[in-house]
């Protein structure tokens, strides 16, 4: 797995993207897969939710831009107390798509 983080200037704003292992990337036949990702999008002072999205992802430009699709998504308004363990559920139901989907293929 290779995470990426980027965080505004100050520091009121992160984005974690988790690369997953290349076993879950999809391939739709034009031989450039999309790879399976964990993004993860929050605020310091609330002003946007937390986000988390798991789904399959290819960047198409240098600018960042990326097509792809989403396969479980979980917001929750920013809160104190927050642990690892809350997001549970999400890496749960994603991954077991995940698994179900690479046996089709």
């Amino acid at each position: 797995m290779r995470p990426e983080a980027q965080l505004s200037t100050y520091g009121a704003r992160m984005a974690l993207q988790v690369r997953l292992p290349r076993g879950f990337d999809y391939d739709p036949g034009d031989g450039h897969p999309l790879a399976l990702r964990l993004v993860c999008l929050n605020s310091v002072d609330g002003t946007t939710p937390m986000r988390m999205l798991l789904g399959w992802y290819r960047f198409v430009c240098a600018n960042g831009l990326a097509v792809g699709t989403t396969r479980c998504e979980w917001r929750l308004v920013h809160r104190e107390g927050m642990m690892p363990a809350d997001v549970t559920p999400l890496l749960q139901a994603g991954l077991e798509l995940a698994e179900h989907h690479s046996r089709r293929r």
